[in-house]
């Protein structure tokens, strides 16, 4: 039985914030410890780069592998595994003593990051009601933010004081309090393993076919974009805008605090709302104008940078909250780990793709400009995408009053009764 009250919800909201962080926090580690990496194993600009392809590659190659395996085994179990994986990731970095045991570690961190939104949203659906949902899910994929204001305030102090890999040790013992915190806050899943293999073995219906591609199609566009933007924000404020290497920072930290706030407030409205195909079509949009905004200021006032990075920070940023609660409420119960993990297998491929493509467009072309020019572009084949999937998703829609897909209060995938 699920414990009452919102002491719990809270408890149980920031265990899911924290996995989300754990989940995440090495791709900013290895971002924020580069010079020291770089300096202490000899290794090139594309070594480290290869890294963070590396992590998120296992992100998407294990994702199809982890949503049916949330579904199968239970999103309690899978969360503790996901904080284990993460630490001994992290712990592993911090003991490489050379460059394929470092990528091996990295890969081992990737397993945490393939399994993050299957088992969160797993646990979104099976503990919290309708009504419930929209500000717990915004609280946890607020934890990408989270990891990086923590890699970037805590790792370089504590790589200079004990070192890069002995800050990586104090942050691993951060990432596996984790396990104790599942333990005290997580409930018991709500079926038996058997009953929970049962469900697992029901196929998706026709209209979750339709709402996993819609929505990987979706993703790979603003996740893709997403990613070339947070690559090379900061370096294209310093080479393209002139701004000193502090001042280009604080591009990518007020991107990250924004996005905080965005994230949960939108998961709020979105909530509320008869369909969550609107707001993405609206925050696809704003995207492609704050992306415009960024690039402008290469021939407008440099300032334009700051007004880009907000309204990037309260729209782009945004979208994945909304797509994570569209799954816990278009997808029954025992399906959520399987949607999750289509979405995030075509969101991680964007990041692997996307931003090798924009560095490689500013390389072919000596400017910024065809960068810009394909993210923006990104985003607005996203836009049009959406668009596309609100209209078709407004026609079955049209003679409902209310909200749409509204579920009893419920306390586990238990009670509902399997589709098909």
């Amino acid at each position: 039985m699920r414990p009452p009250g919102r002491g719990w919800r809270a408890g149980f909201a920031a265990t899911l914030l924290w996995a989300t962080t754990a989940a995440t926090f090495l791709q900013f580690a290895i971002g924020v410890l580069a010079p020291f990496l770089a300096a202490d194993l000899a290794l090139s600009r594309t070594q480290i780069g290869l890294l963070t392809s590396v992590l998120f590659g296992v992100g998407a190659l294990g994702s199809p592998i982890a949503g049916p395996l949330v579904d199968r085994l239970g999103g309690r179990r899978l969360l503790l595994g996901l904080f284990a994986v993460a630490g001994l990731g992290v712990l592993g970095v911090s003991a490489s003593p050379s460059y394929p045991v470092l990528v091996t570690a990295v890969a081992v961190g990737g397993l945490a990051t393939a399994t993050t939104n299957p088992v969160t949203n797993a646990l979104i659906a099976d503990h919290l009601a309708s009504g419930q949902r929209g500000v717990v899910m915004g609280v946890k994929q607020s934890g990408v933010q989270m990891g990086s204001l923590l890699a970037g305030l805590a790792l370089p102090s504590l790589a200079l004081a004990l070192g890069w890999r002995g800050a990586l040790v104090v942050a691993a013992i951060a990432l596996l309090a984790g396990i104790a915190a599942t333990v005290a806050v997580v409930p018991p899943d709500p079926i038996t393993s058997v009953q929970r293999s049962q469900r697992s073995a029901v196929a998706p219906t026709p209209a979750e076919r339709r709402f996993g591609r819609w929505l990987a199609a979706y993703a790979l566009l603003m996740g893709g974009a997403l990613a070339a933007v947070g690559a090379f924000v900061v370096l294209y404020s310093v080479e393209a805008l002139g701004y000193p290497e502090d001042v280009a920072g604080l591009a990518a930290a007020v991107i990250g605090l924004v996005g905080v706030v965005s994230r949960v407030l939108w998961g709020r409205i979105a909530e509320s709302l008869r369909t969550v195909t609107a707001p993405l079509v609206a925050l696809a949009a704003a995207a492609v104008v704050s992306q415009a905004i960024i690039w402008s200021a290469t021939v407008g006032p440099r300032a334009l940078l700051w007004v880009g990075v907000v309204a990037y920070g309260a729209s782009a940023v945004a979208w994945n909250t909304v797509a994570m609660l569209g799954i816990v409420r278009e997808v029954r119960g025992e399906k959520t780990g399987w949607a999750s993990g289509v979405y995030q297998t075509a969101f991680y491929s964007g990041f692997v793709v996307a931003p090798l493509a924009f560095g490689w467009l500013v390389d072919l072309t000596g400017s910024y400009d065809a960068g810009w020019a394909f993210v923006t572009g990104l985003f607005a084949v996203a836009t049009l995408i959406s668009w596309r999937w609100h209209a078709a998703d407004r026609g079955p829609r049209a003679g409902r009053r209310g909200p749409p897909r509204a579920r009893p209060p419920r306390r586990g995938r238990g009670a509902d009764a399997p589709a098909g």
